[in-house]
């Protein structure tokens, strides 16, 4: 029997990024925005827990489901004394409009345009990312496994995840293919791939037949099925073929939240 891939334990790399920024952030002083969504109250209490470890204060504003644009901006202009501000639940409304809203010395999600041009420009190194592609490059990183060349696979097109995400591998010279639900051949570009990145919100979507051997897989899938979190790939059967795997919960999740504080501390650097 083929022994497991690799586990990578994401709460484990989490609590390396916070002790490299813990005095730089502590005392410090963040705004959450947010709908009345369960998925944002659920990150904001994640968020605000953390936030709690770092020594940091939170200042929280709900939001209705179908809340506007201006009472986004609203509360934006009410936090003036915090140290970054962090929006969560707005799929509603146009995110680029969201976005344009916050001073880019608040951003610590590397959402804004001034963030991502820096991105695109391979110039983002002291500026904050956005927080699940920092977190699979860190992730990526902690077991030191080399991108140049590589083929790639991100099953994930937005501009939160993918997008961002396929700048940053290209950026260190892997070879990227980006899919989506119009992509015709979606196992050609997973068979293929040295790593297979999945984001698509399906349990189980990413199946072992899927994948080559000593595939490198990173699950940024988190779904809700019967009380339990669950992610996008099938863990059990993909944890025998692959090389690596993350797993759903305690994979790339606790690492998307602490690149949020670690965007923090480039702005308090910044700043």
């Amino acid at each position: 029997m083929r022994a497991l891939a690799g586990i990578i334990d994401g709460r484990k790399i989490a609590s390396k990024v916070y002790d490299g920024i813990r005095t730089i952030v502590k005392g410090s002083r963040i705004g959450i925005i947010r709908t009345a969504a369960e998925d944002a109250k659920i990150y904001a209490g994640v968020v605000k827990k953390n936030a709690g470890i770092l020594d940091i204060e939170c200042k929280e504003v709900c939001l209705s489901m179908n809340s506007t644009l201006q009472e986004v901006r609203d509360a934006i202009n009410g936090m003036e004394n915090t140290d970054g501000i962090v929006l969560m639940g707005f799929k509603h409304l146009d995110l680029e409009q969201v976005y344009a809203s916050l001073p880019a010395e608040k951003d610590i999600e590397g959402m804004c345009s001034r963030h991502l041009g820096l991105l695109y420009r391979n110039a983002y190194h002291s500026a904050p990312v956005p927080c699940t592609p920092a977190a699979v490059m860190r992730i990526i990183d902690e077991v030191s496994f080399e991108l140049g060349g590589k083929d790639v696979c991100v099953i994930n097109h937005s501009p939160v995840i993918g997008k961002p995400l396929a700048t940053m591998l290209l950026n260190r010279n892997a070879t990227v293919s980006v899919c989506h639900e119009f992509t015709k051949d979606l196992l050609y570009h997973t068979r293929n791939a040295d790593v297979v990145i999945c984001g698509v919100g399906i349990p189980g979507f990413l199946k072992t037949e899927m994948v080559k051997e000593n595939a490198f897989v990173i699950d940024c899938g988190m779904n809700r099925v019967d009380g339990k979190i669950v992610g996008d790939a099938d863990f059990e059967g993909l944890a025998r073929k692959c090389s690596y795997i993350t797993p759903v919960p305690g994979g790339v999740g606790p690492v998307t939240t602490s690149m949020l504080f670690s965007n923090l501390a480039k702005l308090k650097k910044a700043n």
